[in-house]
């Protein structure tokens, strides 16, 4: 097996860090799902509740399969991948509803994270 590269380490970390805040921005929004300004802000209490069960939910998810990174599991690599489209997707529609700063940087982080799970080292790494 070739050594990890050190982007692959970065993108771990990013990946651990980014689940811990999906997590806590899915408990904010179960808290605050009856307040006035989540309400205006999402869409009503009971979207505010499902999305910060999906966004737990989520986040849960990649806490699980980050760690195979940094063993170069190949099947933890396809499901941070696959949840990184789902943030981009996140972040495009951020941007519709007047949430450009969140929308861009979900964009690029997941472009970022993506480009580096599949570039040259990156595949030599998780191909063993």
């Amino acid at each position: 097996m070739s050594l990890r590269p050190g982007l692959v380490t970065v993108v771990a970390v990013i990946v651990y860090l980014n689940a811990l805040f999906t997590i806590l921005g899915g408990v904010i929004l179960l808290i605050g799902a009856n307040s006035t300004e989540v309400d205006s802000a999402v869409g009503g209490a009971e979207l505010a509740v499902g999305t910060g069960v999906i966004a737990m939910l989520l986040g849960l998810l990649t806490l699980l399969v980050a760690r195979g990174l940094f063993s170069g599991s190949n099947l933890s690599r396809g499901i941070i991948a696959g949840i990184q489209l789902f943030a981009a997707i996140n972040g495009v529609l951020s941007i519709v509803h007047g949430q450009v700063a969140v929308g861009v940087v979900n964009m690029l982080v997941a472009v970022i994270v993506i480009g580096i799970l599949y570039s040259g080292r990156a595949n030599a790494f998780f191909r063993h």
